[in-house]
């Protein structure tokens, strides 16, 4: 399973090896010293946030402390989600006080409780981006993807031996809440999705096309890879910023036709602010049809034109 998910992703599948090791190790030491493990755990991963700072280019964004309250990973498009993320912060303590009063210490003895603290010393000593070396793009989002973890193991501590019609009917409410709205959502984003299948199937096949739309929060934009999925099998996602970004598989060569060859001027066309070169011709453009309802359209951009991108704003209501 490991295997299957590095593929998907090597972060997630490291975290689960690194957190299945202390589970074994945890096992294999007895009672006695599991203390000693767990110090040892978190003393490893405040050596390794100090080496990524004196040897890598990385960041701290004090916004990490916010996984901390384990309602973050719910706060997908909007502030609407803070709805089902209350009820779920309420559990969380609501079984901290349970198990402060009938357990005391004992509960961190359980396992769950050494992975959550191992998840919450990484969201605390680890850096929320950096980069490797090799590559022309910061890795993104690290905070996001241990805070899941995060709340999994949370989960797993606090829900243990907390009433289960409370545990019940507290979850029952948050996923009512959390899918309605994501059920609202993507059906505004498949109606957006299927607009750029439209409107990209009217270009010429092999044909270089961007977007002139954006969606804001920018780094929650559900829009940014919709052309790159519209353009499957028909034309080239000109902007698309993985592959030079050096972290992927496919990777744009100097010169590239069929895909901006800079991190530069991928950045400069998402900011609207690149001038079409002579070399980009032809290039088309997919962007909003003016008047009532929501449309999009395509059409052929002039050397020296500039691509400006409209923001739209989340939660998407297109008719």
């Amino acid at each position: 399973m490991l295997a299957l998910a590095s593929l998907g992703h090597l972060l997630g599948a490291a975290v689960a090896a690194g957190l299945a090791m202390h589970l074994a190790c945890r096992q294999a030491l007895g009672g006695r010293h599991q203390a000693g493990l767990l110090s040892a755990s978190v003393a490893a991963i405040a050596l390794t946030g100090w080496l990524i700072r004196t040897g890598l280019p990385a960041r701290w964004d004090d916004t990490r402390m916010l996984q901390l309250t384990g309602v973050t990973p719910f706060l997908i498009h909007s502030l609407w989600y803070l709805a089902p993320a209350a009820p779920l912060f309420l559990l969380w303590v609501a079984g901290l006080a349970w198990k402060a009063r009938f357990e005391r210490l004992a509960m961190l003895r359980v396992p769950a409780a050494d992975l959550a603290i191992l998840c919450a010393a990484a969201l605390a000593l680890l850096p929320t981006r950096l980069r490797w070396p090799g590559t022309e793009y910061p890795l993104y989002f690290i905070d996001w993807r241990l805070g899941l973890w995060y709340v999994l193991c949370l989960h797993a501590l606090l829900a243990g031996r907390l009433p289960a019609r409370f545990v019940g009917s507290v979850c029952a409410i948050a996923a009512v809440l959390f899918f309605g709205l994501l059920a609202v959502d993507n059906r505004s984003l498949g109606r957006i999705e299927q607009s750029f299948h439209e409107a990209v199937r009217k270009a010429p096949p092999r044909s270089r096309v961007v977007s002139g739309l954006k969606a804001v929060p920018e780094d929650l934009n559900p829009i940014n890879h919709m052309l790159d999925r519209a353009c499957i099998g028909h034309c080239f996602s000109y902007a698309n910023y993985e592959p030079v970004t050096g972290q992927f598989r496919l990777r744009a060569k100097a010169g590239s036709t069929v895909n901006l060859d800079s991190l530069g001027a991928v950045s400069a066309l998402h900011s609207g602010r690149y001038r079409i070169r002579a070399a980009d011709v032809p290039i088309f453009a997919v962007s909003r049809r003016p008047g009532p309802g929501f449309a999009l359209e395509i059409r052929e951009v002039a050397v020296g034109e500039t691509i400006r991108k409209e923001v739209l704003r989340l939660p998407l209501w297109p008719h």
